[in-house]
């Protein structure tokens, strides 16, 4: 009768990916990309970035001239 501690030898499963490759960064555990991937994300993240502030400055300069144009005249009498 086996109880529920005896067991046989535990058994691991192999990893498929030679771990001995240095493809790997250690900060994030993500795959190292070459300069090139590398330059091309970072310079898509700072696009990304500007597009959204010039989105945010049109909505702010908007949002401005509305209340300049029509909030502030009722103010004003």
């Amino acid at each position: 009768m086996t109880t529920r501690f005896d067991s046989g030898p535990r058994f691991y499963q192999e990893s498929s990916t030679d771990e001995s490759q240095d493809d790997w960064d250690e900060w994030t555990g993500d795959k190292k990309r070459g300069p090139i991937l590398t330059y091309i994300s970072n310079f898509f993240h700072v696009m990304g970035i500007l597009v959204l502030g010039i989105f945010i400055l049109a909505a702010l300069f908007f949002g401005i001239s509305v209340f300049w144009k029509l909030v502030f005249p009722m103010i004003g009498k």
